[in-house]
């Protein structure tokens, strides 16, 4: 899918990152500044000289003209768009890309449920019953020797979404947690057990309980990322 189809793509140099969602970078020389949408702390990523494609703005109101969206990690491209891997997962479901979820269609995005807004709701017709799947999506950029890991920082958010989907398995849903890895340089993903060892447990034990774990690659361009492998899990 032309996943950033919203405006020109500039390429530029990284300077530094003021704070978690705005970077100072070079452009033939100049410096500016521009959003970023991925609040994870990248230090591997996001290296004074590296290459960043930037999407140029034209939205009024803004505070930043440009948009980092992708970063050149020795020669592969990583996407640090978190709002993409959604959009992703939704077209993947529609295309019948993810053969675990072959059957199922989207019934409804950011769904309520106690205390969360869970990702989507699928939702399978069988013969006399239909069958309701809650999915958690996670934006996965950090990769180290081929084994992609996440989370980049500690997230008690995303224990909160695992036990969620926990007990809604208890309720009688399907769950399903979904890694989506924004580039394609990764034979596996694991738990980053040493930045948020609460996370990692918590992982193991939903998958323990039936929650589907599932973790796909993307092929990333500068005008294109799209999910087109599953990479093992070991948890």
């Amino acid at each position: 899918m032309n996943s950033h189809s919203s405006g020109k793509f500039i390429e530029a140099v990284f300077v530094e990152r003021p704070n978690r969602f705005l970077t100072i970078v070079e452009i033939k020389g100049r410096k500016t500044y521009a959003h970023l949408h991925d609040p994870g702390r990248l230090p591997e990523l996001l290296l004074p000289g590296a290459r960043v494609i930037l999407r140029k703005e034209n939205k009024v109101n803004r505070k930043t003209g440009y948009t980092l969206i992708m970063v050149d990690r020795d020669g592969v491209l990583v996407s640090l768009d978190t709002a993409l891997p959604n959009r992703l997962f939704q077209k993947a479901v529609n295309d019948k890309k993810i053969s675990e979820l072959e059957g199922y269609q989207i019934l409804g995005r950011e769904v309520q449920y106690k205390n969360s807004r869970l990702d989507f709701l699928l939702s399978k017709d069988n013969t006399n019953n239909e069958t309701l799947c809650f999915v958690e999506v996670k934006s996965v950029s950090l990769v180290v020797n081929r084994t992609a890991m996440f989370p980049d920082a500690p997230t008690l958010r995303g224990v909160k979404h695992l036990r969620h989907l926990m007990e809604a398995m208890d309720e009688g849903y399907e769950s399903c947690a979904i890694f989506i890895i924004q580039r394609e340089d990764a034979d596996r993903l694991i738990p980053n057990e040493f930045t948020d060892p609460l996370f990692a447990e918590t992982l193991r034990q939903a998958s323990e309980k039936g929650v589907r774990i599932l973790a796909y690659k993307c092929k990333v361009s500068m005008d294109n990322v799209e999910i087109y492998q599953r990479v093992n899990i070991v948890l």
